[in-house]
């Protein structure tokens, strides 16, 4: 059966905010105030916190707050979101958060307030959660143009609520999940035709070794893929060190 997420409203979880009394949370720091407004929030309730940067030492605490994604001088928020959560898990922490931009709704039905530096944040933390089910893991899905207060009241809820779900969404005060739904595939989509002339590039999944077969049987010998270090090579650039040492290029025997 084939299926498609689809946005649907949550409800709002019950809130204990006893749970922040006493608890150290390491929070970075973004340009929108938001985690100006979270700390104040936070230390209201009895909550003691500190910011830190990519590249810090993470302090002993109790949960960690990740709000790159709404810096607008961070251009890969999910490069740091992994090097602290990495060392909060080293800690047995209760919480990490992180909240992506993609505009209340993941991305769905986007209004042109999504940014998509911070996209891969959700991925990872889902990951996460499966890894650490100990750990409150929440992905929480914001627009930036909201006010600060707002932002941090909906992160606030995260951290003393009582649901577990991994990725929420917020819109005005409505909250939001993803939920799989069943939708037949569209008959009507126009098919892809391959034929012998037909050149087709591979890119990602380790450069696409084990596609290639299939997709020269159907098409043509002309099928090859390309790592990020041949488009590097291209631009003129310093490529990265190859997966494993290689850095090669599947090219077919009809590409150069």
């Amino acid at each position: 059966q084939r299926m498609v997420p689809e946005v649907v409203q949550a409800s709002q979880p019950n809130r204990d905010e006893s749970k922040v009394k006493g608890r150290v949370f390491a929070i970075t720091e973004d340009s929108h105030g938001v985690a100006g407004a979270l700390i104040e929030l936070l230390e209201s309730h009895g909550a003691r916190c500190q910011l830190v940067r990519a590249g810090d030492q993470l302090p002993r605490v109790d949960g960690l707050i990740h709000l790159d994604a709404l810096h607008s001088q961070i251009a890969e928020p999910v490069k740091s979101l992994f090097e602290l959560a990495q060392q909060a898990l080293e800690q047995k922490v209760q919480w990490i958060l992180g909240a992506t931009t993609l505009g209340g709704r993941f991305g769905v039905g986007d209004s042109g307030v999504a940014e998509i530096r911070g996209a891969g944040i959700s991925g990872f933390l889902k990951s996460l959660a499966l890894e650490a089910p100990s750990t409150r893991v929440c992905a929480v899905d914001l627009r930036r143009d909201a006010p600060p207060k707002e932002l941090a009241q909906y992160l606030f809820t995260e951290l003393v609520g009582d649901d577990s779900t991994v990725e929420v969404g917020y819109v005005s005060g409505r909250r939001h999940r993803l939920r799989p739904t069943a939708r037949p595939l569209e008959k009507k989509s126009p098919k892809l035709s391959l034929g012998p002339d037909s050149v087709v590039l591979i890119t990602g999944g380790a450069r696409g070794y084990r596609i290639i077969p299939d997709v020269r049987r159907v098409s043509s010998p002309d099928a090859g893929t390309c790592s990020r270090e041949d488009v590097a090579t291209a631009c003129g650039q310093r490529p990265d060190s190859a997966i494993g040492g290689q850095s090669g290029v599947d090219r077919g025997p009809g590409l150069t």
